[in-house]
């Protein structure tokens, strides 16, 4: 296919006297829009028209990385047109990964070469920052007014333990508040795709406030608003700790672990598919620990 793009545009440039390509090569900035405009169009024409005219010396090295970047949204139609489940929940670092050991299933390749790299495994021994009681009571005092929902979703995975995504995906259709005793959210957690029913807290409850028949409980909010207002908001609480969302999450962790709460009902209220990604909060308890060494 290559070829035969070279051997078109060749034609092209014979006919035209060469004019449309050295346009072309005067102006970089157009050269990338070019390409980006060439990179967009479904399946591979586009990109090995770009790749083709680089070769000719038409285009920049710039102009054919901007093609290839804009080309790679590609291999995720392919995979929707296939599996769409598989491919909506394939996380997109990996989904290059996850088409290249695909094709070598079928027989398309004879070499997974997926399979020859080495995966990065997560520490969870890391050390996870959290807030403690005093914090916790200086958020919710905090009027944050320049974003009030920042706010009320830092609280909700305070008491909830939702993970960002889970957050910004929750719908009012998931949130059932019959009362104080029976309410509770029906979820899909994002991440691993299982169905929790996790309880709500009186101030959950309150903080939800009036349930609405459909729609998102955080309509406006996005990660990127989430990621620059949290350090604002933290900053008016006078928190001094280094906290992302996640923190939120750690933190109902380990008030429950502090509560004396066990393990496995932690892993189950987390979402976590095994107690191994619980445990580490148990080791990181300094309430359990300085009661234990008082009790000697």
């Amino acid at each position: 296919l290559v070829i035969g793009m070279m051997m078109v545009i060749e034609f092209i440039n014979v006919r035209t006297g060469g004019l449309w390509s050295k346009k072309l090569q005067k102006s970089p900035i157009v050269q990338i829009i070019f390409s980006i405009i060439m990179g967009i169009i479904p399946g591979c024409l586009g990109t090995y028209t770009v790749v083709s005219l680089y070769v000719h010396r038409v285009l920049n090295f710039p102009a054919l990385m901007a093609a290839l970047i804009t080309t790679t949204g590609d291999e995720a139609f392919f995979m929707f047109s296939l599996f769409p489940e598989k491919a909506r929940t394939q996380p997109r670092h990996t989904s290059m990964l996850f088409w290249v050991s695909w094709i070598s299933q079928d027989g398309i390749i004879k070499t997974d070469i997926n399979a020859k790299i080495s995966r990065i495994h997560w520490k969870h021994d890391t050390a996870k920052e959290y807030l403690d009681e005093k914090e916790i009571r200086r958020l919710e005092r905090v009027e944050f007014t320049e974003y009030p929902d920042i706010q009320r979703a830092g609280l909700l995975s305070i008491y909830t333990g939702l993970r960002r995504s889970d957050i910004l995906a929750l719908d009012w259709k998931s949130v059932h508040i019959n009362s104080k005793k029976r309410s509770y959210l029906d979820i899909i957690i994002h991440k691993t795709q299982a169905a929790v029913k996790l309880p709500l807290s009186p101030a959950a409850i309150e903080l939800l406030g009036k349930p609405k028949k459909k729609g998102l409980v955080f309509p406006n909010l996005s990660g990127y608003k989430l990621s620059f207002y949290i350090p604002r908001l933290l900053k008016l609480a006078k928190i001094e700790k280094h906290i992302t969302f996640h923190c939120f999450r750690h933190t109902l962790a380990m008030r429950l672990l502090d509560n004396r709460v066990d393990i496995y009902t932690i892993a189950t209220l987390l979402g976590h598919k095994s107690v191994t990604s619980t445990q580490v909060y148990a080791r990181l308890s300094p309430t359990q620990i300085r009661e234990a060494v008082m009790k000697l």
